[in-house]
């Protein structure tokens, strides 16, 4: 029990000692005992009927009504009670009706609730583990209000995170909330499962400036986007120089993503439209040396283009939404082709050579993607274990069933198939234990950690214990200096990638018979 001076004064006490720890119950004369009994069990706001309550001594009794309330006091759910007294029959000493109970954060829909800043951080925490864990990315949204009027702009605020809510198509996405810097409001936004982080950001911004347009409240607001590379503090501050930004550009919204992409994604995916169709696009590849003897020559098949002063990496641009699924598909198939052309030209079937070829999450959805590549490869004349088709980790957590049946095909297909960025998921386990895979590439993290902090190799080490159970082929990259090399040799791996070993070249013309003399 908590009561301010008003209701000590209602209730006859001197002091809140006296109603402090006191059961509710006690407070409440016997007749209207069983209607308080099921008002406590109320998780809306409820106005009572007429109650009698009885004083601290026990010698008076009066009537009063009661507004019952779910509310957050401390971090903690509760029920506030707000007691009104009927005119007349309270306690002489009541001159007025009480003040309210308590100040807590206002009460709204559960999918719109704000909550204390404390929440926010841990919640914000949670948010970036779980994209380091499950690559599950969210969407941070600042809010600034520029009338200072508390109250009022947090339920504008909270409306405008019940209309958000809609955007979300997983029942996970749940916004929370958080009162930040005064009376500024965050909101955390789980992105829905299968959407790309870009075209959410871009769905937020365009549906928050149209609701912010509806308030009376002026909001400025700034977003940014949650990943596993994200810090708390680093994003609170990013989020609300983006709402500052949107201030100053006169405009309601801003995300620094999202000018960075709409500035950088027509002129790529312009470059890179106008490479494919003019044959301008550069494969590069880079050996894969077997820690084990393996006959076969192994390498990964690299992407650029240049975009006018240099030749850059394609495969940055490829991620996410700055390039379109369609040119992202065809790409894939460009690269699938020219590769094969490429190993024809080196005598690939005398070598025994193998490439790695990178794909998107698009082309997991693409059902004649796999007979079009048998088709190519039978009109090169190469075996089907000449190519692997490589596809990430996080594409396939993210479309597991999509894989399972394209990776199904690729293997009835004989063609071989590898998993890259393998280990950022919680559920990599599961994943090979699903997907028909004969290459696992660990994710290059792994490497660096133990690099950066030597005898740090327990993580790395467990990881490659249940590739190697699965009889599936490990793959270690970032290898960039013989130390490393020394440090990793006795685990058992089958193949290392890495300038240490060789960088990429314009053509498979890597000498791995100096590693079998090695070896």
């Amino acid at each position: 029990m908590y009561a301010n001076p008003a209701y000590l004064k209602l209730f006859g006490a001197s002091d809140a000692d006296e109603l402090d720890g006191m059961p509710v119950l006690d407070m409440v004369a016997a007749e209207s005992q069983t209607v308080l009994k099921e008002l406590l069990k109320t998780t809306d706001t409820v106005q009572s009927p007429e109650i009698r309550f009885v004083s601290v001594s026990g010698d008076d009794n009066f009537a009063a009504s009661a507004e019952f309330s779910a509310i957050l006091w401390e971090g903690e759910q509760c029920l506030q009670i707000k007691i009104t007294d009927v005119p007349g029959q309270a306690p002489a000493a009541v001159a007025a009706s009480p003040e309210p109970a308590l100040n807590p954060a206002p009460v709204a829909p559960p999918a719109a609730q704000l909550y204390s800043e404390a929440y926010l951080r841990e919640h914000l925490d949670k948010a970036i583990s779980d994209a380091v864990m499950h690559g599950q990315k969210s969407v941070l949204i600042g809010l600034i209000s520029h009338s200072r009027a508390a109250p009022t702009a947090e339920q504008q605020a909270l409306s405008i995170s019940a209309l958000i809510s809609a955007l979300a198509t997983s029942e996970q996405v749940i916004p929370v909330g958080g009162t930040v810097r005064d009376s500024d409001i965050a909101l955390l936004i789980p992105l829905p499962e299968g959407v790309q982080s870009t075209e959410f950001l871009n769905a937020v911004q365009q549906q928050l400036t149209a609701l912010l347009q509806q308030q009376t409240i002026v909001f400025s607001a700034g977003l940014t986007l949650i990943t596993q590379d994200s810090r708390a503090e680093v994003c609170l501050q990013q989020v609300y120089d983006a709402a500052e930004q949107a201030e100053h550009r006169d405009s309601l919204c801003y995300s620094a993503e999202i000018a960075a992409t709409s500035q950088a994604q027509p002129d790529m995916e312009a470059l890179l439209s106008d490479a494919l169709s003019n044959n301008r696009l550069k494969l590069m590849f880079q050996p894969l040396v077997s820690m084990r003897g393996d006959e076969n020559e192994h390498y990964e098949v690299l992407l650029r283009v240049n975009n006018g002063h240099e030749d850059v990496s394609v495969g940055e641009f490829l991620i996410g939404n700055r390039v379109n699924d369609e040119l992202k598909c065809r790409i894939d198939r460009w690269v699938i082709l020219n590769t094969c052309r490429v190993l024809v030209q080196q005598g690939a079937q005398a070598r025994k050579t193998r490439a790695f070829v990178n794909l998107c999450g698009a082309s997991l959805a693409d059902d004649s993607l796999v007979p079009w590549v048998r088709t190519t490869i039978a009109n090169a004349r190469l075996s089907p274990s000449s190519l692997v088709l490589q596809i990430a980790e996080e594409d396939a957590s993210r479309q597991t069933a999509k894989a399972k049946k394209f990776l199904y095909q690729v293997q009835a297909s004989q063609i071989r198939s590898s998993i890259c960025h393998f280990g950022c998921s919680l559920s990599h386990e599961d994943l090979l234990k699903t997907l028909k895979l004969d290459y696992v590439k660990i994710d290059g993290s792994y490497v660096r950690e133990m690099t950066e902090n030597p005898g740090e190799s327990k993580e790395l080490m467990s990881l490659l214990k249940k590739v190697h159970a699965s009889e599936r082929k490990s793959i270690v990259p970032c290898i960039e200096s013989a130390a490393t090399v020394s440090r990793i040799w006795q685990f058992g791996i089958h193949f290392i990638q890495g300038y240490y070993v060789q960088g990429p070249l314009s053509a498979m013309t890597y000498d791995f018979s100096e590693e079998t003399e090695d070896q």
